[in-house]
């Protein structure tokens, strides 16, 4: 059985991280990461934060040996040779969701520039308005 704390402690070390500190930068609780220990599961897109601190695959934390916990849950509709297995299916999921992720932040800043000029635009009547009532 995967063990999410083994795991994550086993990163801590091995990064010369400390727990206080990555509890900060991934912006959870110790609480809560006690909960996940003893739960020893999270949500997807905590995982994927996690993975991503790390720098490394989600399949990390759910594979307990190379291999040993690819179950394949059915085959690739393109090719029928290929299974598709648990593990990629996190993986993939992790990738759309970080795709659509970077999408939503560049609309957001998108927005905020169009927000900004229709502010200046504003400011622009706005002094021109009084100009004329001057």
């Amino acid at each position: 059985m995967v063990v999410l704390k083994d795991k994550i402690h086993y990163l801590l070390q091995k990064n010369s991280i400390t727990h206080k500190k990555f509890c900060i930068d991934i912006g959870i609780s110790d609480a809560g990461m006690r909960k996940i220990y003893t739960r020893n599961s999270m949500e997807l897109f905590l995982l994927q934060k996690i993975s991503d601190y790390f720098k490394v695959p989600i399949s990390y934390f759910t594979d307990e040996a190379a291999g040993s916990n690819n179950i394949t849950v059915g085959h690739d509709a393109n090719n029928i040779n290929s299974n598709v297995t648990i593990t990629k299916l996190i993986d993939e999921m992790a990738a759309q969701r970080k795709s659509y992720e970077e999408q939503m932040k560049a609309q957001r800043e998108q927005m905020k520039a169009q927000c900004e000029q229709h502010d200046q635009h504003i400011n622009r009547l706005l002094n021109i308005i009084e100009e004329r009532l001057s």
